[in-house]
């Protein structure tokens, strides 16, 4: 994640959440602990928190909560690099290293494993 992304994440959250007052020790923790995932993905992440959480309080665990954020949403955060992707032209060589065909395949795949996997939690529901 670029250190732009992280600030435009946090001031929205900060701004969600004013009565949290994240010293700049405490950022910098956060950074370290979220610096490997992509802007996207954070963002998303910090979206749906600041839209969903009722209140955020000074025993949360921040990066624990983002983070939770992108694993339940994979699927999600799937179909919407899938969008992105339409937009670029075929031959591009992106960012990753792969060619437009290599990500839409990438992303295909992570929704189809996000679908097992919600199809198989109705087949065996936690606590049953």
């Amino acid at each position: 994640m670029t250190k732009e992304a992280y600030k435009e994440g946090l001031t929205v959250f900060l701004d969600t959440f004013s009565n949290i007052k994240a010293t700049e020790r405490t950022q910098k923790v956060w950074f370290t602990l979220l610096q490997d995932i992509s802007d996207a993905e954070f963002l998303f992440a910090v979206t749906k928190i600041c839209r969903e959480a009722k209140g955020f309080y000074p025993t949360d665990n921040f990066a624990a909560m983002v983070l939770a954020q992108i694993k339940s949403n994979s699927y999600e955060l799937s179909q919407m690099r899938y969008r992105q992707l339409e937009r670029i032209p075929s031959t591009k060589l992106l960012g990753s290293g792969m060619t437009k065909e290599q990500e839409i395949r990438s992303s295909l795949n992570n929704i189809f494993q996000g679908l097992c996997e919600g199809y198989e939690s109705t087949l065996n529901p936690k606590g049953a």
